[in-house]
């Protein structure tokens, strides 16, 4: 009927608790609904990235999708490095190499931006060639102990 009280109308739902007052009440006060932007962490075993190497957006996309067992393998791996050319004047500095597969007679065209190997290509994150790259020019500096699991 169009004349019901609020309190005729309230009676037919289910009454909250003092509990779930409270709960109700604190997610209110502590629920952010303002959208923030994800900042990825840096691997703690990243100890340094040298920004002569990367602008700051490189810098960000290389440190926020390195994965373990890749730098596991480019620590590891003993990759023959081929016509390894770095610009020092360039900003930042461009580095180049060929990588010589140590599974096929493939040959990878490599930088510290990207690789031509099917794991880059695929995954569009930093392959083990990449950060083996970076390692041996001084990209980046990590702690190889961590690494291989011998430290935490």
């Amino acid at each position: 009927p169009k004349n019901q009280s609020i309190s005729q109308i309230t009676e037919r739902f289910p009454k909250e608790t003092a509990k779930q007052q409270q709960a109700r009440q604190i997610q209110a006060t502590t629920t952010d609904t303002t959208p923030t932007k994800q900042v990825p962490s840096t691997p703690a075993w990243l100890l340094d990235i040298n920004s002569d190497y990367f602008t700051a957006a490189q810098k960000l996309q290389f440190t926020s999708a390195l994965d373990i067992s890749r730098a596991k393998r480019a620590i590891t791996e003993q990759f023959p490095f081929q016509d390894l050319h770095v610009d020092e004047s360039s900003t930042p500095r461009r580095v180049t190499c060929s990588v010589i597969s140590l599974n096929s007679p493939q040959k990878y065209k490599t930088t510290l931006t990207s690789c031509t190997c099917k794991d880059h290509q695929t995954r569009h994150f930093p392959c083990k060639h990449m950060i083996a790259l970076a390692i041996m020019v001084n990209a980046i500096t990590v702690d190889q102990e961590q690494i291989k699991g011998n430290r935490k």
